[in-house]
């Protein structure tokens, strides 16, 4: 038998109750000795069934009953499909087999909806993370579009309409600028289609100096994006560009400018 045969035969299970066969119990102990990882969960069904004894406050489900006892006989633990109570008239000497028995029993089903009822748990815990996870993350992105509604509404922040070029006239952008706080950011309404290799790519246009190269975006399900701030910028522009942006601009691909 592999190992994980061993802890689904329940095994370990009849050989801490005491419910096997001298033979039997001789190969469960051959068992331990073969794979030492299943001494750890010879004690953890230990440590469960000390605890269920001690507690007994665990009502099994309607049918584990049955479905236990159907192991037992199976394994040859119990040979009759109940067990019965001895005569009246008998001693403690007779009654101690049959008790112990009960007890096993009690404790098979116990220590059954015990970890029934654990492994329940255990899934209610892990879609209650799931869910707070969830939640905390609209919570970060909720708190994110907060923040930059209260930045572009600042009252130190202008409000500029990016100016689309004839060839780009479905372009619609409106241009958030923070001289104060040097802050830029985008406010898209539509953007001309572009390829999976290209990217947008803003520019800050000074006299006497070549176009400065900023932020690349794609403004894919994005309203609001921040950009680069450039300290004595003249006219902002936006081309198209491959990938990863240019050094400089591909002017025949520049879809909107605006003056600061």
């Amino acid at each position: 038998m592999t190992i994980e045969e061993i802890r689904l035969s329940g095994l370990l299970e009849y050989y801490i109750l005491d419910l096997l066969s001298e033979s039997e119990r001789q190969e469960v102990e051959g068992y331990l000795q073969e794979f030492p990882e299943l001494r750890k969960d010879k004690i953890d069904i230990e440590n469960a069934l000390h605890n269920y004894a001690k507690a007994m406050g665990i009502e099994p489900r309607q049918g584990v009953e049955d479905n236990i006892l159907d192991s037992i006989r199976q394994m040859g633990g119990i040979k009759s499909p109940t067990v019965s109570p001895p005569p009246a008239s008998a001693g403690f000497g007779s009654l101690l087999p049959w008790l112990t028995g009960l007890l096993a029993l009690t404790l098979i089903i116990g220590a059954y909806s015990f970890f029934n009822l654990k492994g329940k748990m255990d899934q209610m815990q892990s879609t209650y993370a799931d869910s707070q996870a969830k939640c905390d993350s609209l919570r970060d992105e909720q708190n994110k579009t907060i923040d930059l509604l209260r930045k572009i509404n600042d009252p130190d922040s202008r409000k500029l309409i990016m100016s689309a070029t004839p060839g780009f006239q479905e372009t619609q952008l409106f241009f958030h600028i923070n001289d104060n706080s040097k802050e830029n950011y985008i406010q898209i309404r539509r953007l001309p289609l572009i390829a999976e290799n290209e990217v947008f790519q803003l520019w800050s246009l000074k006299d006497g100096i070549n176009p400065i190269p900023l932020s690349t975006f794609r403004g894919d399900g994005t309203d609001i994006i921040p950009v680069d701030f450039e300290n004595g910028t003249g006219t902002y522009a936006i081309t198209i560009e491959p990938r990863g942006g240019s050094l400089a601009p591909n002017l025949a691909k520049l879809i909107c400018t605006v003056g600061v």
